[in-house]
């Protein structure tokens, strides 16, 4: 349950950084909370179903907490603090295996882009 408070305080905290100058991102940001809710609420059903299992299930996926930080990687006037944010946000979620197979080309192309420099 951890992971799932460290999401929450990082797009909280991206919402909040972005919504002036960003205003597409504080709104994912939002959709991504909300999305979010829901994934916390099937993580604890699976959990509650799972009591005395040895093994711990996985958090479910969901594109709308990836779709936030895509969208500030797409953009070429974004300062370096916040592209940083936006990368180490990217990277908790792969860690984490909430990355649906389907964003993981996006993940890759934003991660391509931001490598060579923007």
């Amino acid at each position: 349950m951890e992971h799932l408070r460290l999401i929450e305080e990082d797009l909280r905290n991206l919402g909040i950084e972005c919504q002036r100058k960003y205003p597409e991102v504080g709104e994912a940001s939002q959709k991504a909370l909300d999305s979010l809710k829901v994934v916390r609420e099937l993580y604890v059903n699976t959990l509650r179903k799972n009591v005395g299992s040895s093994d711990s299930p996985k958090l479910p996926e969901s594109a709308d907490l990836v779709s936030p930080y895509i969208l500030l990687c797409n953009h070429a006037d974004c300062s370096s603090k916040l592209i940083g944010h936006a990368l180490s946000g990217l990277q908790s979620l792969l860690t984490y295996g909430v990355v649906p197979v389907s964003e993981v080309q996006n993940v890759v192309r934003v991660l391509s882009i931001q490598a060579i420099g923007g």
